[in-house]
């Protein structure tokens, strides 16, 4: 982490992703390295962040999009962030506003698949009682002061497998258009990650884990 503050960019090498296949590691493997690039792509001429603004936009946007086809007023109901990574300041703001945010925890204590279920069941619900902001949040694994929670044994869902299940099953459902997600984790640590979670459905990312790390290394003169 302390290096790429430093250095204010992931480190690259010449020839792409080299580590091995993670489909093919016996030891468990973050969910975002099974989506990692394997050769070094180029685009001729180089892609121009400056003078192509267009297509390099990081614009994102919160809140309901409303209907395409029918728009109305209510359209322009929207955050528009100029980047899709936030802080949980920013988050803070945006919640103090007139935009309906619900929080919804991603952490489980026996069964993954039926604890996803039970969170599309929850997005569901929320999206059609007026969130226009959904935030998959798994903070409150390591931020709790509730000693009976404490005791409970709780994982953190899989942040690329919640967001792009939520997103798909409001699709699904036809409520896609009705609300924004939002990443809480704290397992986003790269730029990989955040790419990733914008790709599967994420309209705004908020690494943590990653910011309070920056923080600290700041804190203490590291970076």
């Amino acid at each position: 982490m302390a290096e790429l503050v430093k250095g204010k960019k992931d480190p690259i090498g010449a020839m792409g992703y080299d580590a091995p296949l993670a489909v093919l590691n016996e030891r468990p493997e973050s969910l975002f390295n099974y989506f990692k690039q394997l050769f070094a792509q180029v685009t001729n001429p180089p892609i121009d962040a400056y003078r192509e603004k267009i297509v390099t936009s990081e614009l994102s946007y919160l809140g309901g999009e409303g209907n395409l086809f029918h728009p109305d007023e209510t359209v322009l109901d929207r955050i528009q962030l100029a980047k899709p990574v936030l802080t949980l300041t920013q988050l803070d703001k945006i919640k103090q506003s007139k935009f309906n945010v619900k929080h919804l925890s991603t952490l489980y204590q026996d069964n993954l698949k039926e604890a996803l279920e039970r969170l599309g069941e929850a997005a569901i619900q929320a999206t059609r009682d007026g969130h226009t902001i959904l935030v998959l949040d798994d903070s409150e694994l390591i931020d709790n002061d509730d000693e009976s929670k404490l005791k409970e044994q709780r994982y953190a869902m899989p942040i690329l497998l919640a967001i792009s299940h939520i997103h798909q099953l409001l699709i699904r459902e036809g409520l896609r258009m009705d609300t924004s997600l939002v990443a809480l984790s704290g397992e986003t640590r790269e730029v990989h990650h955040v790419a990733c979670l914008l790709g599967y459905g994420a309209n705004a990312v908020i690494p943590y884990l990653a910011q309070h790390t920056i923080a600290h290394l700041t804190e203490q003169h590291i970076v």
